[in-house]
């Protein structure tokens, strides 16, 4: 198979493209590791993603050929996302995430603000019922045994 040299250059721009797209979704995933509770599933999600992003674009550049060039231009742009720009889009999306995630809680807490208003006050009419009711068998049951 007859490869031009465009063709060879196309694929190792994916392959860079490819290394700086998995940092980038690295630390995205990281953010919402910090600000939400930290668990395995964000990180298996971004290995699936990564891992399938990695394979369309190999396969739709290369056509399924992995040649080593790739492999190494997509290590080394993912080491240099990392050194060089990996801690600005990193305080990016952790603010970007903790914004959305302060701003959601607000929305939560203002539509649960009825709901909790309501439950204090069954549970408030509950506990009177309770009282009398618990009130007038504890009367009756003294009455029986001052009859016995």
């Amino acid at each position: 198979m007859v490869v031009s040299a465009a063709y060879e250059l196309q694929s190792f721009a994916a392959a860079i493209l490819l290394g700086i797209a998995v940092g980038i979704i690295y630390d995205l995933v990281k953010s919402f590791r910090l600000v939400f509770e930290k668990n395995f599933i964000p990180d298996v999600l971004m290995w699936i993603i990564s891992g399938s992003g990695a394979a369309i674009i190999w396969y739709t550049t290369a056509g399924g050929e992995i040649r080593w060039y790739m492999i190494l231009g997509a290590f080394f742009s993912l080491v240099l996302y990392f050194l060089l720009l990996s801690r600005y889009v990193f305080l990016l999306f952790f603010f970007i995430v903790k914004k959305i995630y302060c701003f959601f809680n607000i929305i939560l807490k203002l539509l649960l603000t009825p709901v909790k208003f309501l439950v204090k006050i069954v549970s408030v009419y509950i506990r009177a019922v309770n009282i009398k009711f618990f009130k007038k068998v504890e009367d009756d049951n003294e009455e029986e045994k001052a009859c016995i």
